[in-house]
């Protein structure tokens, strides 16, 4: 079974409650400077760190209840297909988030039980701001092969695999190929 992470129902602050579709996209749209971008932030706050509204005014999102599915190997199975390596810099075996966290790969299946979404989200969702989703592959520092890899760039370089995945979608969306320049 493949794992699944979705928001299940949102509750404005107006106590109208939205219940995104689980198979299909929820937009919110609106002019210019009438918080569409607050409100995505309240959300992703919200799914981060589940409660952290409480004592603090949000204009848009009261609550919001991110829910998950499948099993821990089910979880562990999807990071690997995803491009996510284990580094063992002592005894342990880690995985390395892309916000940079350490988790011990032994605490995954304990952490996926019992749902840690501070330190699971980062594996299950990316906030693509305007000023990060324009951010160059190039300002990455000099990466260190025997480290994990920080950026997608370098997952790529890593994982020929997933690299020629990667150039196949390219292809299907573009029309051309890409390939990492090694």
């Amino acid at each position: 079974m493949a794992i699944t992470f979705a928001v299940t129902e949102i509750m404005l602050n107006t106590g109208l409650i939205v219940e995104p579709p689980q198979d299909g996209m929820t937009l919110f749209i609106g002019s210019n400077n009438s918080g569409k971008s607050l409100l995505l932030r309240e959300l992703d706050a919200q799914i981060e760190l589940p409660g952290t509204t409480a004592g603090r005014t949000t204009r848009w999102i009261r609550q919001a209840l991110p829910r998950h599915g499948g099993s821990s190997e089910d979880f562990i199975a999807s990071l690997e297909e995803r491009g996510y390596r284990t580094w063992t810099p002592s005894t342990a075996e880690h995985y390395v988030s892309p916000n940079g966290a350490v988790i011990l790969k032994d605490s995954m299946p304990q952490r996926w039980t019992s749902f840690s979404l501070a330190e699971l989200t980062p594996f299950l969702k990316q906030t693509l701001w305007t000023e990060n989703r324009l951010q160059v592959e190039g300002e990455v520092d000099h990466w260190d092969p025997l480290l994990p890899p920080q950026s997608k760039l370098q997952y790529l370089y890593e994982d020929r695999a997933a690299e020629s995945r990667f150039s196949d979608l390219v292809h299907q969306a573009f029309r051309h190929h890409v390939c990492v320049d090694r």
